[in-house]
């Protein structure tokens, strides 16, 4: 049994990886069916705009969660024998979560004017995107609510099925509004293509209903808050201001250049993204979680070593390509 137990943690990362890359492939192929029917139905100047409000929308989605995913992933992997301090965790993320995700979807909403005349320049009758986000806003947060509790508890496996599933939903969704709305279409499926993955996540949810009774308002804790600050902090540095740069870049290449090249900016920095998340999404849904369970410096040693062993290779082979 030891010898057995011993196989399977020699080679998870190996397996892990594997089922990651599957769901990478998956992302990345649906990003370049989208992209080509971004440029076939829309054209270079609504890759522009399309990406001004991705950009717009994972800044705003990050601060409805107050940046904690991470966090929240460490300390469920860390309390998830301990039923007291698990159920101080949930709540105080639920409850915390609940309040900024509905003060974010309240300004989006009733501002939706005032963003799109940043976000889209020379447009103004795409606030219907605005707030439609607003309005699936709550469901993202659910989703990420429920991923970083199936993270904590190492439920990797069924994390990436449904990352699968989720992007073959989204991007059939995104060619369908693309084809019959062309560029409106294209923004509304930007809009909710993170919510929808929830519908995916309640089969999670179901699995998991035993936790629901752990989430309590009197379980809410403010020193527990004070400890996830660090995380909140650098999630809404990293994952908040770098997308309102590149909102800022392409809009200074609309306004000096035009849109049509903004639109080339945009499709280049999209092909450089896709080969780097593999290893972002796998620092995310393996590493962290299995870094906080290991308590000794030769334990950590190895896992770093066979990180790089496994990893790294597939990621150079990726840059070269």
């Amino acid at each position: 049994m030891k010898k057995l137990i011993d196989y399977i943690n020699k080679f998870v990362l190996v397996k892990i990886a594997s089922l990651q890359t599957a769901s990478v492939t998956t992302r990345v192929i649906a990003g370049l069916l989208t992209s080509k029917a971004i440029a076939v139905f829309i054209g270079a100047e609504g890759m522009a705009l399309i990406g001004n409000f991705q950009n717009f929308v994972s800044s705003f989605q990050t601060i409805s969660i107050l940046g904690f995913y991470k966090g929240v992933v460490k300390y469920i992997a860390k309390f998830k024998d301990n039923v007291a301090e698990l159920s101080k965790t949930i709540s105080t993320v639920f409850y915390a979560g609940f309040i900024a995700t509905v003060l974010v979807s309240v300004v989006c909403y009733f501002n939706a004017e005032l963003i799109t005349n940043v976000i889209f320049p020379e447009y103004n009758n795409y606030s219907l995107a605005i707030k439609v986000f607003a309005i699936v806003l709550p469901f993202y947060a659910l989703n990420m609510f429920t991923f970083s509790i199936m993270n904590g508890f190492s439920k990797y496996k069924i994390l990436i099925i449904i990352n699968i599933i989720g992007q073959i939903l989204s991007v059939s969704v995104a060619l369908l509004l693309i084809y019959q709305e062309a560029l409106k279409g294209a923004l509304i499926s930007v809009a909710i293509a993170e919510s929808l993955i929830f519908l995916i996540t309640l089969v999670g949810i179901i699995n998991r209903k035993s936790l629901v009774p752990l989430i309590s308002v009197n379980k809410f804790s403010f020193s527990f808050l004070k400890k996830l600050r660090p995380y909140s902090m650098m999630a809404l540095f990293s994952t908040v201001l770098l997308p309102l740069v590149a909102i800022a870049i392409r809009n200074y290449i609309i306004e000096n250049v035009g849109y049509k090249d903004a639109g080339f900016w945009e499709a280049m920095t999209r092909i450089s993204k896709y080969y780097l998340m593999f290893i972002t999404s796998l620092m995310a849904l393996y590493i962290l979680p299995r870094f906080t369970e290991i308590n000794n410096t030769k334990d950590f040693r190895k896992e770093v070593f066979g990180f790089y062993k496994t990893v790294m290779p597939i990621l150079a082979f990726a840059l070269l390509v």
